[in-house]
């Protein structure tokens, strides 16, 4: 939620069954006093595409945690550029090691002014021990979203799955 927008992910939409998913963009429409859909966006070449959404000063990325990367389902970032009158596909970035890259996005601007997103990847980590991560992405407007870091707290366990949920505030980064 943004202002007067709404983007709303449903991962598994799909009209040729194959889940691929989808997000619709809302706006108030103070004339009818509602909320109007205003745009749909689909990604066809991801899977559980809007299962995680953020929106920040008009950026708006996507979590598709299920996209096959080299054949292993590692996850997939997708970054727009939205207004009222369109939706601009910004980029795409993969996960890696069928660490679900996208469980779960979140976005914020720091006190220096530099936008971030903070991308869940709870399978991270290989072998099946699910102890996760969070990938940190940084915008830029010429370069679309550069990877930062990635995260990883040291003392997990086994099936900790960080990165299953992140939240972003200006001067910390949250995940479980």
């Amino acid at each position: 939620f943004e202002g007067s927008a709404i983007a709303v992910g449903a991962p598994f939409w799909d009209d040729a069954a194959a889940g691929t998913g989808s997000v619709s963009l809302f706006y108030y429409d103070p004339i009818q006093a509602r909320y109007v859909r205003e745009h749909f966006v689909r990604h066809t070449d991801t899977d559980e595409f809007g299962t995680s959404v953020a929106m920040h000063e008009g950026r708006l990325v996507v979590g598709a945690p299920c996209t096959l990367v080299a054949g292993v389902e590692s996850g997939a970032l997708v970054a727009y550029e939205v207004s009222p009158l369109a939706v601009d596909f910004v980029g795409r970035y993969p996960g890696s090691d069928g660490g679900r890259l996208g469980e779960s996005v979140a976005l914020s601007r720091d006190p220096a002014g530099a936008v971030r997103c903070a991308v869940g990847e709870p399978l991270f980590g290989g072998g099946g021990f699910e102890r996760g991560a969070v990938r940190v992405f940084l915008a830029s407007d010429l370069l679309g979203w550069i990877p930062e870091v990635r995260l990883s707290p040291g003392d997990q366990v086994d099936g900790a799955r960080v990165g299953s949920d992140v939240c972003f505030d200006r001067f910390a980064l949250l995940g479980s």
